[in-house]
């Protein structure tokens, strides 16, 4: 039960802030079998989500680069420095906390307040995606 509770409180710490456009969205082949299933997808981003050990993380980061043109970055609170730092050589994105994952999504214009813009005090200047 605990484990349910603190999930939804992470998945409510980054609907509040951040643009979901859809969740649990399933890829297929032409062949009619399943390739993948797209935890999070936002705007800019495709979000794989591993609650429990970050066992095949990149394998499905690498799917998600064949399904779409999204960012795939992954988010596992149980990942260690090591599995981080080979996700990353392959250049992926991993995040071990909800807020990182939140902040960088934000940072990228998928943030509900700012649409695409990065704000500067009261100043609001567009934000280029860098590719």
């Amino acid at each position: 039960m605990a484990a349910t509770g603190s999930k939804e409180k992470r998945r409510d710490i980054l609907k509040k802030k951040v643009i979901i456009e859809e969740q649990n969205r399933k890829y297929y082949y032409p062949d009619g079998n399943e390739q993948c299933e797209v935890d999070i997808l936002t705007p800019s981003s495709a979000v794989e989500v591993k609650s429990g050990q970050p066992s095949h993380l990149l394998k499905q980061l690498k799917k998600y680069s064949q399904v779409t043109v999204k960012e795939p970055i992954g988010y596992s609170p149980k990942i260690g420095y090591h599995n981080r730092k080979i996700i990353s050589k392959e250049g992926y994105k991993v995040f071990p906390d909800i807020k990182g994952l939140r902040n960088y999504l934000i940072l990228k214009g998928d943030g509900k307040k700012t649409q695409g813009e990065k704000i500067h005090g009261h100043h609001a200047i567009r934000f280029k995606k860098f590719h």
